[in-house]
């Protein structure tokens, strides 16, 4: 009777249990350089400069949790809205939701309006929050964690730039990344992302990013040119047996430390 009831109450809660993936697109998976004025001109309606291995990260991750996706951008709509869309079409990163800024709609406003009408909408136990640190995602995400603890967040933050603004810096239940890997091994350690998809990761995306010069800004890219991430340094924790682990731990701390 007491293995039926704990059966049944696992069953339930996996019923109601719901992930929702929200993301960023300039800095986040597209390399805009949004910092920088001609950067940011220059890659404005620029459609394949997206970073290399976030779309199999997503498209895995939409796999197996059947999660809803939502590309939540700045960008205004009328402007920006078939320069993106052609972006996540040539990326090919999983189908999603595009939620551009509506004319009208402060950019200090609209990521937290449209992030409060997506967890009223879905209900979700869960949400995955990527951006970057080149504008306000830090504090965007940080204000509908604050207002919705009992939700769990897995709240990650491109360190596109150095971490020399504390305005601009994750906060403590923030998590700095510069590569899909290092996203990858914490929902790993969290159980949201499979061993088997992280060790295909690491086979896609491992020898290509290993090789990667960091001497390009435009195109399908791993590291830009222009990024600095000076301060920003990991540990992974899953998979340390394999050689290419280690080798692309040493690379992203060296590639941050310079």
């Amino acid at each position: 009777m007491k293995l039926k009831l704990l059966v049944t109450s696992l069953l339930t809660v996996f019923a109601f249990s719901k992930t929702i993936l929200v993301t960023d697109i300039d800095d986040t998976i597209k390399a805009a350089h949004i910092r920088s004025t001609f950067g940011k001109i220059n890659t404005a309606f620029r459609t394949k400069n997206v970073f290399l291995g976030m779309a199999d990260l997503y498209s895995e991750l939409k796999k197996e949790n059947s999660l809803n996706i939502y590309y939540l951008t700045n960008a205004p709509e009328k402007l920006m809205g078939n320069s993106h869309r052609a972006t996540l079409r040539n990326g090919r990163f999983p189908e999603g939701e595009l939620l551009l800024r509506p004319s009208g709609v402060d950019s200090s406003e609209h990521k937290v309006i449209e992030l409060e009408k997506l967890i009223q909408k879905e209900s979700p136990n869960k949400v995955i929050l990527i951006g970057d640190n080149g504008e306000h995602d830090v504090h965007f995400y940080q204000e509908i964690m604050d207002k919705h603890p009992s939700i769990k967040f897995h709240t990650f933050i491109r360190i596109a730039y150095d971490l020399d603004d504390e305005k601009a810096n994750p906060t403590d239940s923030q998590i700095g990344f510069t590569t899909p890997f290092e996203i990858a091994d914490a929902l790993k350690s969290e159980g949201i992302f499979s061993d088997r998809a992280l060790r295909e990761l690491y086979v896609t995306h491992g020898p290509s990013f290993l090789a990667d010069k960091k001497d390009e800004s435009n195109g399908p890219l791993y590291l830009p040119e222009w990024q600095s991430c000076n301060g920003h340094s990991v540990r992974l924790e899953n998979l340390h047996h394999l050689t290419i682990v280690n080798l692309v731990e040493d690379k992203i701390n060296k590639n941050c430390s310079n």
